[in-house]
């Protein structure tokens, strides 16, 4: 199993020059896959901007749940191709107003009858808009069993900083109305999660919400958060490189990509 801290752009260079062995490279991803804490893989052509042979390369390589965050409501093309890929959970983001999450029930709904599991409908919550607008979209909302509030936008929505107090507030407000409405629905935390983010996130919220996530994977958060970050960080630039390994990337857009998560690990 490959090991490194990821402190520096040295310890990049046996995966940048491909010297390091693919089986070994492999074997380190689904060792890290297998642990308790880590509860499925997150793609995406949104921000993660993943392309569809990264896709259906996970989901044929690795026995483990895998999401999917669609473009958006009207995204047909990513629609049609996460059904193909038989995907476990469908992520809706950027929906804030009623006509958006109708339109997205409207294009999934032709896969009702043949698509057996059907996966599950998660929907982020990333904007003031949004936010706003929960009890007045509160029947579609019925439709999804999993929600994920995405700090980054939200903060960007608001002009202010990821970790300012006036995100954690609007946390809360939106934590308290799933509670008070959807009860056994999922609820993750996402956006810019360092060691630290998850600290505060844990501690704040802990007893609220049911998982963490990073870019490409969802955390079952416990007291060990701050390692399990950064774990989950390491798990990226190695799950980033097989893409790499493939072809799917380029050496620059590996390297670009291990530099900001180590520059998150070690904030």
């Amino acid at each position: 199993m490959y090991h490194s801290n990821f402190k520096k752009l040295e310890d990049l260079k046996s995966i940048a020059e491909k010297t390091l062995n693919y089986d070994v490279l492999l074997e380190s991803v689904n060792s890290i896959l297998n642990e308790k804490w880590c509860e499925s893989i997150k793609l995406g052509s949104e921000v993660e901007d993943n392309k569809f042979e990264e896709l259906s390369f996970v989901r044929n390589t690795f026995d483990k749940k895998l999401r999917f965050k669609i473009g958006g409501c009207g995204a047909k093309n990513d629609i049609r191709v996460v059904f193909q890929n038989k995907v476990d959970v469908i992520t809706l983001p950027m929906a804030e107003s009623r006509y958006a999450i109708e339109n997205f029930l409207e294009n999934i709904e032709i896969y009702r009858k043949t698509q057996t599991p059907f996966p599950i409908l998660a929907m982020n919550i990333e904007t003031m808009t949004i936010a706003n607008n929960l009890p007045d979209v509160k029947d579609l909302l019925s439709n999804f069993s999993s929600f994920t509030i995405g700090r980054s936008d939200l903060s960007g929505s608001m002009n202010v900083n990821v970790n300012d107090p006036l995100v954690d507030k609007k946390i809360s407000e939106i934590l308290d109305f799933i509670h008070h409405n959807f009860p056994t629905a999922k609820i993750s935390i996402g956006g810019k999660i360092t060691p630290k983010a998850a600290i505060h996130l844990y501690e704040n919220f802990k007893d609220q919400f049911n998982f963490l996530n990073t870019k490409f994977i969802y955390i079952l958060p416990d007291e060990n958060i701050e390692v399990i970050v950064l774990k989950a960080l390491e798990l990226e630039i190695l799950l980033y490189a097989l893409f790499y390994y493939n072809d799917y990337r380029n050496k620059d857009e590996f390297i670009d990509f291990a530099k900001n998560n180590m520059n998150r690990m070690n904030s």
